[in-house]
């Protein structure tokens, strides 16, 4: 639009040296009349396309500045919902579900935080696009736009931790649980190998040593399902 303008402006200024020409000749030489009216016609046409073109321009430039701080209202209104919905999350498939909605957030998040500052850069034009009042409630707004975005940054910042926290803890115990199957499983085996009936006293002795050693080891075992079952319900 910006070069649209430069463009129409060399026309313009053409025309109105044309017409000051013309206009110095005598009003009653019919000959020229006919060329005046021709190049009034294009002056003015000149002229209202300019005037269409910078109006044009200063709307589209509105819009634009006014597009960030549009774009941050619809960002609050998506980001409050997706804090609200992974508040106490605790389901592992839905925990994988919302943590990449999260880090895109944030993606956003850190997109808009680079483009409020801008209208501040920009104050000079603000300026010239609206009037006072209005150029400085948008500087206003921005600036408050820009703390409310920093505070839910953060909280999303936290969100996304405490997610993938609960992902590494969501494999901590599955891990953990399949330690102890496994566990349980062999001493089930060694419980069964070492209750064989034996026929002399020797084999007796080393059968009574080995079953107290699968009841130490099914002490600890026991001991350490009991933990286990405690920080997978704690309270």
């Amino acid at each position: 639009v910006s070069s649209a303008l430069a463009a129409e402006q060399p026309k313009v200024e053409g025309l109105k040296a044309q017409l000051k020409d013309l206009f110095q000749f005598p009003q009653d030489v019919q000959p020229h009349s006919d060329h005046v009216i021709a190049v009034i016609q294009q002056y003015q046409s000149a002229k209202g396309k300019a005037f269409k073109l910078r109006t044009t321009a200063e709307s589209d430039l509105r819009r634009h500045f006014k597009k960030p701080l549009l774009e941050v209202q619809y960002w609050k209104q998506e980001a409050q919902k997706l804090l609200e919905a992974t508040e106490s999350l605790n389901v592992l498939p839905l925990v994988q579900t919302f943590l990449p909605q999260i880090e895109a957030s944030l993606e956003e998040s850190s997109h808009l935080k680079e483009e409020l500052p801008l209208l501040e850069q920009k104050k000079d034009l603000l300026h010239q696009l609206f009037n006072a009042e209005e150029a400085e409630s948008l500087l206003a707004d921005a600036a408050h736009a820009a703390q409310e975005m920093e505070a839910l940054h953060t909280s999303f910042l936290q969100r996304k931790v405490l997610l993938q926290s609960s992902i590494t803890e969501s494999a901590d115990f599955d891990c953990t649980l399949e330690s102890l199957q496994r566990r349980l499983a062999a001493l089930r085996r060694d419980t069964t190998a070492a209750s064989e009936k034996q026929a002399d006293l020797e084999g007796k002795e080393r059968q009574l040593q080995r079953l107290q050693e699968i009841e130490n080891e099914r002490l600890k075992l026991g001991l350490q399902i009991e933990e286990f079952e405690t920080s997978a319900h704690p309270g």
